[in-house]
């Protein structure tokens, strides 16, 4: 069992491993698993990378995320070339249908709006916007349209869950509300807690996931 204190270490080591990421801009405390990550970073894909890397250590439980974007006076762009940007990016990104998504600045600040299909074209609007230079934060108001019902939602997960490991599939519940898919249960590592919730996203129509799912680490 990984102790705190080597937690700490280890979360230390790894952001400064992380090239994308300015380390000594970050505070971190470790508690029974638990980090909480404060300080700044220069940009959203900053923020993203330094959250990844604190996520991929064994013994991590949980992130509590309280690092604020402050983006350098060079990266900063006033709204109108940020939203021509920003058009301009989900146009040429071949996930992402065609006319079907909307977008807002304020204050470098994006919103995103519409309906798609499927998960992973939402999931690629948010990754191109939240990469360009001078976005401050991304709100996400997109929705998937419904394609399948309920207990086939249900079906469809636990059959993927099946297909990535089937120790998993075995300590993991899943239920569906409409669109809204709730799971519960535990596994051993982040890198598990994330493919568990990847696969209730990759289910047809799925629009919200509830990820309850504990990461219990081996003993």
């Amino acid at each position: 069992m990984t102790t705190s204190s080597q937690l700490h270490k280890n979360v230390l080591q790894e952001l400064a491993w992380e090239p994308s990421v300015t380390a000594s801009n970050l505070a971190i405390e470790t508690t029974d698993g638990v980090v909480t990550m404060r300080g700044h970073v220069g940009s959203v894909r900053e923020h993203d990378d330094a959250l990844a890397a604190v996520q991929r250590i064994a013994g991590v439980r949980a992130v509590a995320d309280e690092v604020e974007v402050r983006l350098p006076e060079a990266a900063q762009r006033p709204d109108p070339a940020l939203a021509v940007a920003v058009a301009g990016a989900l146009e040429w990104n071949a996930a992402v249908p065609r006319d079907r998504i909307k977008a807002t600045v304020k204050d470098g600040w994006v919103t995103l709006r519409g309906e798609v299909d499927w998960y992973y074209e939402k999931a690629a609007a948010l990754r191109v916007v939240r990469q360009l230079v001078g976005v401050k934060g991304v709100v996400d108001e997109i929705t998937i349209a419904p394609r399948a019902s309920p207990g086939e939602v249900v079906k469809q997960i636990e059959a993927a869950l099946a297909r990535y490991a089937e120790e998993e599939a075995h300590h993991i519940r899943v239920s569906a509300d409409g669109s809204h898919v709730t799971l519960q249960g535990w596994v051993h590592s982040w890198p598990e807690y994330q493919r568990v919730e990847q696969a209730a996203w990759a289910a047809p129509g799925v629009d919200r996931v509830t990820n309850l799912v504990t990461v219990s680490p081996r003993q």
